[in-house]
């Protein structure tokens, strides 16, 4: 019996930068994380596995994970970090004991890095995936030296993400 709603794991084609639905995680009531490749994905004969050690590409199995709560390797690697999970604790009244997947639930994909992305949806959403870019850079920079020099937000959103505290 599965305790979790699904969460659907995106990947960004390093060929095409498309964002595609690799297949979906679950986790069942007694810990144990289950991740089983798209059949869509498969079929596509889309040559890139999320983890080629842990999770290979093989169609029809689930692939099962015990270890750390039932979250697989390469999902843990999406999770955020110490700080990140303060700030979402605080944002969506999570408690101290919120299973890794809770946090990939809330956090937002435009605030992680790599070509993974979760959602809760069969499709990715274009909307809801906006990777940071390498344009943003130049933006990130000016920001940070607005606030080294205590000037005024040149970039009042990216301003409030960096002064962000989890209290």
């Amino acid at each position: 019996m599965t305790t979790s709603k699904p969460l659907f794991i995106y990947l960004q084609r390093p060929d095409t930068g498309t964002w595609v639905t690799v297949g979906r995680y679950l986790r069942d009531a007694d810990g144990t994380g289950r991740f089983r490749y798209a059949p869509t994905y498969l079929e596509a004969s889309l040559p890139w596995s999320i983890d080629p050690v842990n999770l290979p590409l093989v169609g029809g199995i689930e692939h099962l994970a015990y270890r750390y709560q039932g979250l697989h390797d390469a999902l843990r690697d999406t999770c955020p970090d110490a700080w990140g999970r303060l700030l979402l604790q605080r944002e969506f009244h999570l408690p101290d004991s919120a299973h890794d997947s809770d946090y990939l639930r809330v956090a937002r994909n435009g605030d992680r890095w790599g070509a993974l992305a979760v959602g809760t949806t069969r499709k990715p959403s274009v909307d809801v995936i906006c990777s940071p870019r390498l344009v943003q850079l130049e933006s990130l920079a000016e920001e940070l030296l607005a606030m080294y020099e205590r000037r005024p937000a040149v970039n009042a959103r990216m301003r409030r993400m960096l002064m962000a505290t989890p209290a």
